[in-house]
């Protein structure tokens, strides 16, 4: 993370990901309280004079969604995740990129991720189609292909 100055956080529909932002308060920029103060990132980069990288966005990952929403579920959790944020942001605002994190809903790829990751094929290289997983044959179909794509074209027009 030192070696970087913009942060994208992965978060996924869950409390652990809640938890995350927070731990990432506590960790990286020493806000709240920490259990081992001098391992936190904030102390040794101060330590040697480094800065600290900033947050960029806040990526939820994998959510299932209806008519391009998040459904309800994903929702609740995802405005959680937001919330802690948001508190995050409202005690550190210069830990994030203008003030602010960019929020950005990806969903759930499917079959596209693992098939492009098994078989070294770019996102955008990728075909509708069947691919071999392994001793299986998993289907690829346009309308999740197509999403995917549209939903990472979006993310990567952002940062």
């Amino acid at each position: 993370m030192m070696a970087s100055e913009r942060l994208i956080v992965p978060c996924s529909s869950d409390g652990s990901s809640v938890r995350a932002i927070g731990n990432l308060g506590i960790l990286l920029y020493g806000i709240g309280n920490a259990s081992y103060p001098t391992v936190q990132l904030k102390s040794r980069a101060d330590q040697f004079k480094m800065p600290l990288p900033l947050v960029h966005s806040i990526v939820m990952n994998r959510s299932t969604q209806y008519d391009k929403k998040a459904s309800k579920a994903f929702s609740a959790m995802f405005e959680a995740i937001k919330s802690k944020t948001n508190e995050l942001q409202s005690k550190s605002p210069q830990s994030f990129v203008s003030g602010s994190a960019i929020f950005d809903d990806i969903p759930d790829s499917h079959s596209v991720a693992i098939v492009c990751s098994h078989n070294g094929i770019p996102l955008f290289g990728l075909n509708p189609g069947k691919y071999q997983v392994y001793e299986e044959n998993p289907q690829v179909n346009p309308e999740p292909l197509n999403r995917y794509r549209d939903a990472v074209a979006s993310f990567i027009e952002k940062i």
